[in-house]
């Protein structure tokens, strides 16, 4: 029996594979219910949040999209998946990418205190 990997089952759900490449492979969690970030004409300069971030996979490519003048959220509630996201944003390639930032938190608190966003995501 082979296992199928976490890059394979992202692809298997509709990440194009050459935005996998993009972002950290420890982000791939290989978990999720679809590619949200797909169907956003996600452009340079504008805030997205993700919630219930995981690993991070969302954040990064939104990051991507957003570059160093927009803003990507990550929400998450569990301290493991937000120092996930935090690990990989400290990687070399990530650390110039100001526009990430992770918050823990219930989702349920988080909507009162969003003001302005372009593209909210949840998988």
């Amino acid at each position: 029996m082979s296992m199928t990997s976490t890059v394979q089952i992202r692809k298997n759900i509709g990440y194009n594979p050459k935005d996998l490449e993009a972002v950290p492979e420890s982000s791939i969690l290989g978990v999720g219910c679809g590619t949200s970030v797909n169907f956003a004409d996600t452009k340079e300069g504008e805030v997205v949040v993700d919630i219930d971030s995981g690993g991070g996979i969302d954040v990064f490519l939104s990051a991507n999209k957003v570059k160093d003048y927009g803003k990507v959220i990550g929400i998450d509630m569990t301290d493991e998946m937000l120092e996930k996201i935090t690990q990989n944003k400290d990687l070399d390639a990530w650390n110039s990418k100001s526009a990430i930032q992770v918050v823990r938190a219930y989702y349920y608190n988080q909507s009162k205190s969003i003001v302005s966003l372009q593209f909210f995501c949840s998988s």
